[in-house]
């Protein structure tokens, strides 16, 4: 298997993402056009499609409330602001009612 990085924006309106199952965030930060993005790392198999996950990201300003069961990823400066991902719990695609 062989590794890859992708890059996801990231709307400060939404919190659900679909990532591939086991993805690892590397990199929280503005791009260069300016929008705020995550990078992250996930094994590919060659032989088979990845399962992916819904993953619930919450972006937050310095100073606003976190709820509680938040964990932390990174931080990112953009400019004069200065935003906090923080993810929920992952919740299986295959569990989720549509």
């Amino acid at each position: 298997m062989i590794k890859k990085v992708h890059k996801l924006k990231i709307d400060l309106q939404v919190s659900d993402y679909r990532l591939p199952k086991g993805a690892e965030i590397v990199q929280f930060c503005e791009d260069g056009q300016g929008d705020l993005c995550i990078w992250y790392v996930f094994q590919v198999n060659p032989i088979c499609e990845p399962t992916y996950v819904q993953r619930q990201l919450h972006v937050f300003g310095t100073d606003h409330p976190i709820p509680i069961g938040m964990m932390f990823v990174a931080t990112a400066i953009c400019g004069r602001f200065v935003w906090h991902l923080f993810e929920g719990e992952a919740r299986d695609l295959a569990t989720l009612k549509l």
